[in-house]
């Protein structure tokens, strides 16, 4: 059984799902895809992520 990924974007304060994606990889390009959506939607002032690779690469800053 493969394993399934999920990246959700949150709004804290009202609890709206702005977008999510899922993926049997842990490479950083279906986390920068869906953020790159997430943004055309709303732009976030801050960003709360955890400290794995998709997140502390350099495409993502």
């Amino acid at each position: 059984m493969d394993s399934l990924y999920l990246f959700v974007i949150i709004d804290l304060y009202s609890r709206y799902i702005v977008d999510y994606e899922l993926s049997t990889t842990m490479d950083r390009h279906w986390v920068l895809e869906c953020l790159k959506r997430a943004f055309k939607l709303r732009k976030p002032e801050i960003i709360n992520s955890d400290q794995s690779s998709q997140f502390t690469n350099k495409d993502y800053f």
